[in-house]
């Protein structure tokens, strides 16, 4: 289960769509990506996602169209992070704040910790 935290609820939820429209714009794999990214977060520690011992609570990030998280049943806590262009300005050289050694060839979002 995923939740948001009560006073950041409204943000967290249109950064999120943000996040969607963005992706959905890039390419079926980023969209398919941060599905997927989402629903880990949403199973993370494991057994039954319906009660809230499991999952995780997403909040808001620094950086554009990322968002951090904290897991519920194991305390770690990260960060859901978007590694691509910048949604302001696709033509930036700059393309995100962080470093990615190795990835997929195209816009997507990775689990930190």
């Amino acid at each position: 289960m995923l939740t948001v935290r009560t006073g950041q609820r409204t943000e967290v939820a249109d950064e999120l769509a943000a996040a969607v429209r963005w992706a959905t714009l890039q390419s079926d794999q980023s969209l398919s990506n941060l599905i997927g990214q989402l629903n880990y977060l949403r199973c993370y520690g494991g057994g039954d996602v319906s009660t809230d011992d499991n999952g995780a609570d997403l909040r808001l990030d620094f950086a554009p169209l990322s968002f951090g998280w904290a897991g519920r049943s194991v305390g770690l806590i990260g960060g859901l992070i978007y590694h691509g262009p910048d949604p302001k300005d696709p033509s930036a050289a700059a393309q995100n704040l962080s470093v990615e050694l190795q990835g997929p060839n195209f816009p997507h979002w990775s689990i930190h910790t």
